[in-house]
C-alpha cells in the first residue's frame, strides 16, 4: 500500500477471505515521510493485536492478529487501519 505525502492516514483494507481466530497477516505501508528512526502508532476498528515492525526509510510493516475469539467472515472483513508517523 502506498500512502505518500502524509504524516497520518486511515487506510481501508478488504482481505477478500475469511480470517480465522488467531490468524496473522502482515501488510507493508510505503510512505515517504517514514524515516528509519520514526515511531509509528497504529490503531484499527477490529479486535486485532497490532505490531509495527521493520521501520525503514520509506516504509513500515503492520502485523495484525485476529483476537476476536472467532473467525471473521469474508462479508465482514473490511478493516480500517489508522496510523501516525512521529
Amino acid at each position: 500500500i502506498t500512502d505518500n505525502g502524509v504524516q497520518s492516514s486511515s487506510i481501508t483494507l478488504t482481505l477478500n477471505t475469511n480470517l480465522a481466530d488467531d490468524a496473522i497477516r502482515t501488510i507493508t505501508i510505503n510512505n515517504d515521510k517514514v524515516k528509519a528512526t520514526s515511531v509509528i502508532l497504529v490503531s484499527t476498528n477490529k479486535n486485532f493485536r497490532l505490531r509495527t515492525h521493520t521501520v525503514v526509510s520509506g516504509s513500515f510493516k503492520i502485523e495484525f492478529q485476529n483476537k476476536s475469539g472467532s473467525q471473521i467472515d469474508n462479508d465482514d472483513n473490511t478493516t480500517i487501519f489508522n496510523y501516525v508517523v512521529i
